[in-house]
């Protein structure tokens, strides 16, 4: 008999799949982590019980040709392939951990297939996702930037920056923000006059 603590039963008993399923080995196993290898990749499961949090990790390891290519949780469900309630329960309290880690384990069996199998196509496929979302996220992060300091530098009378801020957003403008423009143009206008 063993000292396994809650944690380590319920990830052996959910990720159970990986074992009988795609040929991984449990090689690492303590209070916090447990860690699943094949010849192809890794999956890791943590808990960080100070947090309440679940996260995993599905890993393609590294050839002589490529690096190792790791989706982490959120990366997992930005790709779509963690269930909205699996996602949520990443953050599981020490009892409701079991229920957490079959939503997971059930979510990468589903969802993960390819990736479980270490088929670089589909971790190809998944980064140029990713790519493309964080390249969607950082123009909206900077469109956000531009429409702060369009309406700072509007509530301080600076024509000139309320323009460029405005026009820095391209033409994803909300009707009021089109005002604002508008405004400072014909402000802009006046004051060079």
């Amino acid at each position: 008999m063993t000292n396994a603590t809650p944690f380590e039963d319920s990830a052996l008993k959910a990720f159970g799949s990986l074992q009988h399923e795609y040929g991984y080995k449990c090689m690492k196993r303590n209070h916090t982590e447990i860690v699943f290898e094949s010849g192809a990749g890794r999956v890791r499961v943590t808990y960080y019980a100070h947090r309440y949090e679940l996260d995993l990790s599905v890993c393609l390891k590294a050839t002589q040709k490529a690096e190792e290519v790791c989706f982490n949780s959120d990366r997992l469900a930005t790709l779509g392939l963690l269930s909205r309630d699996a996602h949520a329960r990443l953050f599981a309290s020490e009892p409701a951990m079991p229920v957490a880690l079959e939503m997971l384990a059930h979510d990468i069996a589903t969802h993960c297939r390819d990736l479980l199998l270490g088929k670089r196509d589909a971790f190809a496929q998944a980064e140029e996702v990713i790519r493309v979302k964080d390249m969607e996220d950082q123009e909206k992060r900077l469109a956000d930037d531009a429409r702060r300091q369009a309406l700072e530098a509007f509530e301080q009378e600076k024509w000139q920056a309320v323009i460029s801020s405005y026009e820095a957003c391209g033409q994803a403008l909300s009707p009021v923000e089109q005002k604002r423009l508008d405004i400072a143009r014909k402000r802009a206008n006046i004051s060079r006059h």
